[in-house]
Protein backbone atom coordinates (compact mmCIF):
# COMPACT_ATOMS: atom_id res chain seq x y z
CA UNK A 1 0.00 0.00 0.00
CA UNK A 2 2.76 2.29 0.86
CA UNK A 3 4.28 1.57 -2.64
CA UNK A 4 1.33 2.37 -4.23
CA UNK A 5 0.28 5.41 -2.63
CA UNK A 6 4.23 6.76 -3.36
CA UNK A 7 4.03 6.06 -6.49
CA UNK A 8 0.36 8.29 -7.18
CA UNK A 9 2.24 11.03 -5.28
CA UNK A 10 4.97 10.58 -7.58
CA UNK A 11 8.05 9.82 -5.36
CA UNK A 12 10.66 6.89 -6.36
CA UNK A 13 9.51 4.05 -5.52
CA UNK A 14 11.86 0.42 -6.19
CA UNK A 15 10.27 -2.35 -8.12
CA UNK A 16 7.08 -0.77 -8.16
CA UNK A 17 3.85 -2.63 -8.99
CA UNK A 18 2.67 -3.38 -12.04
CA UNK A 19 -1.13 -2.05 -11.44
CA UNK A 20 -1.55 1.08 -9.76
CA UNK A 21 -4.49 0.70 -7.41
CA UNK A 22 -5.58 3.87 -5.45
CA UNK A 23 -7.74 6.09 -8.00
CA UNK A 24 -6.11 3.88 -11.31
CA UNK A 25 -2.89 6.06 -11.14
CA UNK A 26 -4.95 9.44 -10.71
CA UNK A 27 -3.70 11.66 -7.50
CA UNK A 28 -7.41 13.28 -7.09
CA UNK A 29 -9.33 10.20 -7.81
CA UNK A 30 -7.01 8.32 -5.20
CA UNK A 31 -7.25 11.29 -2.98
CA UNK A 32 -11.63 10.91 -3.20
CA UNK A 33 -11.55 7.40 -2.95
CA UNK A 34 -9.52 7.57 -0.15
CA UNK A 35 -11.49 10.58 1.72
CA UNK A 36 -15.18 8.89 0.85
CA UNK A 37 -14.25 5.61 2.42
CA UNK A 38 -12.53 7.00 5.52
CA UNK A 39 -16.00 9.13 5.53
CA UNK A 40 -18.15 6.20 5.13
CA UNK A 41 -16.05 4.76 8.29
CA UNK A 42 -16.83 7.05 10.46
CA UNK A 43 -20.58 7.15 9.85
CA UNK A 44 -20.57 3.16 10.86
CA UNK A 45 -22.37 2.97 14.51
CA UNK A 46 -19.92 1.67 17.06
CA UNK A 47 -22.84 -0.87 17.79
CA UNK A 48 -22.46 -2.56 14.02
CA UNK A 49 -18.73 -2.40 14.50
CA UNK A 50 -18.65 -3.86 17.65
CA UNK A 51 -22.14 -5.89 17.93
CA UNK A 52 -23.13 -7.18 21.25
CA UNK A 53 -22.14 -10.96 22.31
CA UNK A 54 -22.24 -12.75 25.89
CA UNK A 55 -19.95 -11.01 27.63
CA UNK A 56 -19.89 -7.10 25.71
CA UNK A 57 -22.47 -4.79 25.23
CA UNK A 58 -23.03 -3.31 21.62
CA UNK A 59 -20.35 -0.72 20.86
CA UNK A 60 -18.44 -1.46 23.87
CA UNK A 61 -14.77 -1.35 22.05
CA UNK A 62 -12.97 -1.70 25.27
CA UNK A 63 -14.94 -4.67 25.94
CA UNK A 64 -14.90 -6.16 22.48
CA UNK A 65 -11.13 -5.78 22.16
CA UNK A 66 -10.11 -7.93 25.43
CA UNK A 67 -8.90 -11.24 25.32
CA UNK A 68 -10.87 -13.51 27.50
CA UNK A 69 -9.01 -16.77 28.20
CA UNK A 70 -10.59 -20.21 28.03
CA UNK A 71 -8.59 -22.31 30.94
CA UNK A 72 -7.82 -25.85 30.32
CA UNK A 73 -7.68 -26.49 33.84
CA UNK A 74 -8.41 -25.16 37.22
CA UNK A 75 -6.18 -22.25 36.94
CA UNK A 76 -8.30 -19.30 35.39
CA UNK A 77 -7.26 -15.80 33.84
CA UNK A 78 -9.23 -12.38 34.31
CA UNK A 79 -9.65 -10.98 30.69
CA UNK A 80 -6.59 -8.61 29.80
CA UNK A 81 -6.04 -5.65 27.23
CA UNK A 82 -5.44 -6.16 23.88
CA UNK A 83 -1.88 -5.16 22.90
CA UNK A 84 -0.27 -6.03 19.44
CA UNK A 85 2.64 -8.64 20.39
CA UNK A 86 3.71 -12.54 18.89
CA UNK A 87 0.84 -14.17 19.10
CA UNK A 88 2.22 -16.89 21.82
CA UNK A 89 3.05 -15.23 24.77
CA UNK A 90 2.53 -14.98 28.27
CA UNK A 91 3.99 -14.07 31.36
CA UNK A 92 3.86 -15.79 34.53
CA UNK A 93 5.79 -15.39 37.92
CA UNK A 94 7.09 -18.08 40.10
CA UNK A 95 8.22 -16.48 42.83
CA UNK A 96 8.59 -19.50 44.89
CA UNK A 97 9.88 -23.25 44.14
CA UNK A 98 7.78 -26.55 44.11
CA UNK A 99 7.78 -27.37 48.02
CA UNK A 100 7.99 -23.68 49.38
CA UNK A 101 5.63 -22.62 51.81
CA UNK A 102 3.52 -19.97 49.62
CA UNK A 103 0.38 -19.60 52.13
CA UNK A 104 -0.75 -16.68 53.91
CA UNK A 105 1.42 -16.61 57.00
CA UNK A 106 -1.04 -13.70 58.23
CA UNK A 107 -3.99 -15.80 57.92
CA UNK A 108 -5.63 -16.50 61.43
CA UNK A 109 -3.03 -14.60 63.48
CA UNK A 110 -3.56 -12.01 66.21
CA UNK A 111 -4.24 -8.84 64.66
CA UNK A 112 -4.39 -5.58 66.86
CA UNK A 113 -4.84 -1.51 65.84
CA UNK A 114 -4.74 1.86 66.78
CA UNK A 115 -8.52 1.98 66.93
CA UNK A 116 -11.51 0.08 65.14
CA UNK A 117 -14.93 1.18 64.78
CA UNK A 118 -17.66 -0.83 67.38
CA UNK A 119 -21.44 -1.02 67.39
CA UNK A 120 -23.65 -1.66 64.23
CA UNK A 121 -20.59 -1.59 61.93
CA UNK A 122 -18.52 -3.55 64.68
CA UNK A 123 -15.07 -3.95 62.46
CA UNK A 124 -12.27 -5.05 64.35
CA UNK A 125 -8.81 -5.94 63.34
CA UNK A 126 -9.39 -9.79 63.40
CA UNK A 127 -11.40 -9.58 60.34
CA UNK A 128 -8.58 -8.19 58.44
CA UNK A 129 -7.12 -11.64 58.48
CA UNK A 130 -10.00 -14.10 58.61
CA UNK A 131 -9.73 -14.98 54.87
CA UNK A 132 -12.92 -13.36 54.09
CA UNK A 133 -13.54 -10.83 51.73
CA UNK A 134 -17.01 -9.96 53.02
CA UNK A 135 -15.51 -8.90 56.65
CA UNK A 136 -13.18 -5.84 57.55
CA UNK A 137 -11.45 -3.71 59.82
CA UNK A 138 -12.46 -0.14 59.83
CA UNK A 139 -10.52 2.36 61.29
CA UNK A 140 -11.85 5.56 63.25
CA UNK A 141 -12.08 8.17 61.65
CA UNK A 142 -8.67 10.40 61.86
CA UNK A 143 -5.10 10.28 60.95
CA UNK A 144 -2.91 8.51 61.72
CA UNK A 145 -4.01 4.98 61.89
CA UNK A 146 -2.31 1.08 61.97
CA UNK A 147 -2.75 -2.53 61.61
CA UNK A 148 -0.63 -4.80 62.86
CA UNK A 149 -0.25 -8.52 62.79
CA UNK A 150 1.72 -11.08 64.97
CA UNK A 151 2.71 -14.30 62.80
CA UNK A 152 3.49 -16.05 65.78
CA UNK A 153 7.02 -16.04 65.15
CA UNK A 154 10.09 -15.09 63.20
CA UNK A 155 9.48 -15.39 59.44
CA UNK A 156 11.44 -14.10 56.23
CA UNK A 157 8.88 -12.09 54.73
CA UNK A 158 8.67 -10.09 51.02
CA UNK A 159 5.50 -9.56 49.88
CA UNK A 160 1.71 -7.92 51.71
CA UNK A 161 -1.30 -7.68 50.05
CA UNK A 162 -4.03 -5.27 50.70
CA UNK A 163 -7.25 -5.86 49.99
CA UNK A 164 -8.93 -1.86 50.27
CA UNK A 165 -12.56 -1.44 50.95
CA UNK A 166 -13.91 1.65 49.41
CA UNK A 167 -12.45 3.70 52.37
CA UNK A 168 -8.70 3.08 51.48
CA UNK A 169 -5.23 4.87 52.32
CA UNK A 170 -4.26 6.97 49.48
CA UNK A 171 -0.91 7.49 51.73
CA UNK A 172 0.15 4.57 53.95
CA UNK A 173 3.69 2.86 54.45
CA UNK A 174 4.23 -1.24 55.47
CA UNK A 175 6.65 -1.92 58.16
CA UNK A 176 7.76 -4.71 59.67
CA UNK A 177 9.60 -6.14 63.32
CA UNK A 178 11.45 -8.98 64.65
CA UNK A 179 10.37 -7.99 68.17
CA UNK A 180 7.34 -5.50 67.98
CA UNK A 181 9.10 -2.52 69.54
CA UNK A 182 11.91 -1.81 66.53
CA UNK A 183 10.35 -0.68 62.65
CA UNK A 184 11.72 -0.99 59.79
CA UNK A 185 10.00 0.69 56.92
CA UNK A 186 10.07 -1.67 53.87
CA UNK A 187 7.72 0.38 51.55
CA UNK A 188 5.63 3.47 51.88
CA UNK A 189 3.04 5.56 49.02
CA UNK A 190 1.44 8.54 48.77
CA UNK A 191 -0.51 7.94 45.28
CA UNK A 192 -2.87 5.14 46.77
CA UNK A 193 -5.78 4.51 44.81
CA UNK A 194 -7.77 1.51 46.56
CA UNK A 195 -8.81 -1.63 44.95
CA UNK A 196 -6.23 -4.72 45.93
CA UNK A 197 -2.57 -3.47 46.32
CA UNK A 198 0.07 -6.31 45.77
CA UNK A 199 3.95 -5.08 48.20
CA UNK A 200 6.78 -5.94 47.04
CA UNK A 201 10.20 -5.73 49.03
CA UNK A 202 13.56 -7.18 49.85
CA UNK A 203 13.34 -10.41 51.69
CA UNK A 204 13.11 -9.68 55.62
CA UNK A 205 12.98 -11.62 59.20
CA UNK A 206 9.86 -10.14 60.80
CA UNK A 207 7.44 -11.34 63.50
CA UNK A 208 5.22 -8.49 63.41
CA UNK A 209 4.21 -6.52 60.18
CA UNK A 210 2.15 -3.18 60.17
CA UNK A 211 0.31 -0.82 57.45
CA UNK A 212 -0.13 2.52 59.04
CA UNK A 213 -2.09 5.24 57.17
CA UNK A 214 -0.76 8.44 57.09
CA UNK A 215 -3.98 9.62 54.46
CA UNK A 216 -7.03 8.61 54.53
CA UNK A 217 -8.49 9.01 50.55
CA UNK A 218 -12.41 9.61 51.91
CA UNK A 219 -13.43 10.96 55.51
CA UNK A 220 -13.89 7.97 56.50
CA UNK A 221 -11.36 6.13 58.34
CA UNK A 222 -9.47 3.42 56.71
CA UNK A 223 -10.99 0.17 55.70
CA UNK A 224 -9.27 -3.20 54.71
CA UNK A 225 -10.87 -6.46 53.64
CA UNK A 226 -7.97 -8.57 53.71
CA UNK A 227 -4.61 -7.72 55.39
CA UNK A 228 -1.52 -10.74 53.73
CA UNK A 229 1.42 -11.55 54.69
CA UNK A 230 3.84 -13.96 52.42
CA UNK A 231 7.21 -15.42 52.56
CA UNK A 232 7.59 -15.13 48.46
Amino acid sequence: MQRDLRKVLGDPVKASQPVTYCGGGSLADCRAVLTDTLLAATKVPASTTYPATADCAAGDQFCADQIAHNPMGGITQDRIAWVNRPTYQQVVEFPAKRGDDVSNLAAGKTATASSYEKGWYNSPPAQAVDGKLDTRWASDWSDPQWLKVDLGNEQTVSRVVLDWEAAYAKGYRVEVSRDGATWQQVYATTAGNGGEDVVRFAATPARYVRVTGTQRATSYGYSLYEFQVFRW
